[in-house]
């Protein structure tokens, strides 16, 4: 799966286009581990404790991170591609 990236406003958000939908209305906020029960991927967010929440919408998902550095991207891609 190749999988685009976009840098937002936010340097500790990072913006990650998969090529697909990944949801068909509306966004949706996973900001802790309570609220991701209905999505597997805010789900496996739980592994990695340096993200704070994930945002979806149609065809993007942010990734809003505890750090602005952006060592993790390649954790991230890894993350997404798991799905």
């Amino acid at each position: 799966m190749f999988i685009q990236t976009e840098s937002t406003p936010n340097p500790a958000t990072l913006k990650f286009l998969p090529g697909q939908t990944v949801l068909e209305e509306g966004t949706a906020d996973f900001p802790n581990s309570e609220d991701a029960s209905i999505s597997p991927l805010a789900q496996k967010r739980q592994e990695f404790r340096i993200i704070l929440k994930i945002i979806v919408a149609y065809i993007t998902v942010k990734v809003c991170w505890l750090f602005k550095l952006w060592l993790p991207v390649a954790l991230s891609i890894d993350f997404l591609e798991q799905l």
